[in-house]
């Protein structure tokens, strides 16, 4: 019997979907603003766990469960809300921890047919008690494999002064497993805004969209990995963060659209390597760029990135060396696929064509529940140049500290951080060899020409509730009419006033100030429910002076 080719295509395609789906969920990765990720922080600066370094997210489902089995062995140090938010979190992370249930295996279930909305089940969705298991709206479970579809939606009201807006969105989750080596994830967002003519600042999920989709916008990520003793590599598109800081990472901190990239990454005693390799999306997209021309419109840019993290005093310190590079107008460059290469001497071997950066990282447990980091950022290096006024002085510092402590017995961690970046940090003089994925840089989210203060406190009143406050001072200088500043991460450095070549200070130009000031509230009304709200003021002076006033109100549903 002939088969069409449209219909070999068809079959090309389930068969290489189920191959991704079907691939153990040791391997899956959890997404970077899952708050298991605050807790682990908090018991390994408790003592409680050791081996957690928090500076490369995201872990994939089988690190986080050794790391809750080592707290599940220390019970007895938890008070009683963290021992909620213990049992809560392991719920997820039932089938790495071997509670799958034996009568269910090789079974499938939807989730309204087999337990009803309104049961009292292990979890439905309108109940209180206590979770036993983490819920899917399908799942099929057996000894080597497994497939979970999750179906998300959300809706939130936002206002900003007089305006305001609403977001509807739903995810598609779909995570499945084979034996224990290969692992694969889909994630499909769904966005639409009512009523944001007025109030038309993006949402942190819409960085990177196409520029003409005003009302409605997606995103995808997805990735696939295989595991081994030795090793772990995958293809994956998604958020990932470098960096001690999480929030305001000098390396790596999802302020810019997820690209895709190859990771190798392999672990061995206390020194932990990354590898990644990956494909952005240039900065002319922007409208600022109308006039070039397609030839740059179209011109490939490419991301290398290796890591070197060193463990030292039993997991109380550790230590880190990142190299990247950015490149672009060619194809794949062998010379930055290779693992353990020197970056900045295999640039000058391509003829020093390309924009190479480095940064050092530290982060050491000073005393008792308190944890103190740093970050060094080089973008240009010259020794005679150091501590001087130079304008190639393209550094970064930031230094942190987290403390973690009970208010009236509820768990509370404080979070005190100041960053600074010299003028032109992340530029490059190439068109296209700028740090940054359509138009945002990839590193600190505010750019360079900038200085910090940032304050956080976040305390959990149950563990069904969770309050936070977050105060921001920021310093931005900004280009005036005539003189560039170097205050963007795409800005072209030869574009800079010579004047100033020795005479750069850490912030140059009109200097915008921005004083921050969130509070909010994230509230599990029901299983899987989730109620949340938020008001922020800020107050923005420069050459005029303007307030905002920022609410957000929402519900978040886990069907």
């Amino acid at each position: 019997m002939r088969t069409s080719s449209g219909s070999l295509q068809i079959k090309y395609f389930i068969i290489c979907l189920l191959m991704t789906l079907i691939a153990s969920a040791a391997n899956i990765p959890v997404n970077i603003d899952n708050d298991i990720y605050n807790f682990l922080q908090r018991m390994e600066n408790r003592g409680i766990i050791n081996g957690y370094s928090g500076m490369t997210l995201p872990l994939n489902r089988d690190e986080i469960s050794g790391f809750l089995e080592q707290v599940e062995k220390s019970q007895a140090k938890l008070n009683s809300i963290e021992k909620d938010l213990f049992i809560s979190y392991r719920s997820h992370y039932y089938l790495e921890m071997g509670d799958i249930e034996s009568s269910t295996l090789g079974e499938t279930k939807i989730k309204f047919i087999n337990t009803g909305i309104f049961t009292k089940t292990a979890c439905p969705i309108l109940s209180r008690n206590p979770v036993l298991r983490e819920q899917h709206f399908l799942r099929y479970e057996d000894k080597n494999e497994f497939l979970w579809i999750d179906l998300d939606l959300k809706g939130q009201n936002q206002t900003k002064n007089k305006f305001n807006r609403q977001i509807l969105a739903n995810r598609i989750l779909l995570r499945g497993g084979f034996h224990e080596k290969l692992a694969g994830f889909l994630q499909f967002d769904q966005y639409l805004k009512l009523n944001s003519e007025q109030y038309a600042e993006l949402l942190p999920e819409e960085k990177g969209r196409f520029i003409n989709e005003d009302v409605y916008f997606s995103n995808a990520y997805s990735g696939i990995s295989y595991n081994s003793q030795w090793f772990k590599a995958g293809l994956y598109q998604q958020p990932f963060l470098w960096g001690p800081s999480r929030t305001n990472n000098l390396t790596f901190s999802n302020n810019g659209p997820p690209f895709p990239y190859f990771e190798l990454s392999s672990q061995l005693g206390w020194l932990k390597y990354s590898l990644i390799h990956g494909g952005l999306v240039n900065d002319s997209t922007s409208h600022k760029f109308d006039n070039v021309t397609r030839e740059h419109r179209d011109m490939e840019k490419n991301i290398a990135a290796q890591r070197f993290e060193i463990s030292l005093f039993d997991g109380k310190t550790y230590f880190a060396l990142n190299q990247m590079v950015i490149y672009s107008n060619r194809n794949l460059e062998w010379s930055y696929l290779v693992p353990f290469n020197l970056y900045f001497a295999a640039e000058h071997y391509l003829e020093d064509r390309d924009n190479t950066l480095m940064s050092l990282e530290l982060k050491t447990e000073a005393l008792k529940n308190t944890e103190i980091y740093t970050t060094i950022f080089l973008d240009e290096l010259k020794w005679a140049e150091l501590g001087k006024q130079w304008w190639a002085n393209k550094h970064g510092l930031q230094a942190g500290l987290r403390y973690h402590t009970f208010l009236f017995k509820h768990p509370t961690d404080f979070q005190f951080e100041y960053t600074a970046l010299r003028p032109w940090t992340y530029t490059h003089k190439v068109f296209n060899n700028n740090y940054t994925n359509d138009r945002y840089c990839m590193g600190f989210p505010y750019g360079p020409n900038s200085q910090l203060l940032y304050l956080n406190m976040e305390s959990y009143l149950n563990y069904r509730l969770k309050f936070f406050l977050e105060y921001n001072y920021l310093q931005q200088g900004q280009d005036t009419k005539n003189t560039v500043y170097g205050g963007e991460a795409t800005a072209n450095y030869e574009n800079r006033d010579p004047r100033y070549d020795h005479s750069t200070n850490w912030l140059m130009g009109d200097i915008l100030t921005r004083n921050k000031l969130e509070l909010g509230l994230n509230y599990e009304y029901f299983n899987d429910c989730y109620l949340f709200g938020s008001i922020e003021y800020r107050m923005d002076s420069s050459s005029k002076d303007r307030s905002y006033f920022y609410t957000n109100v929402g519900i978040s549903v886990n069907l």
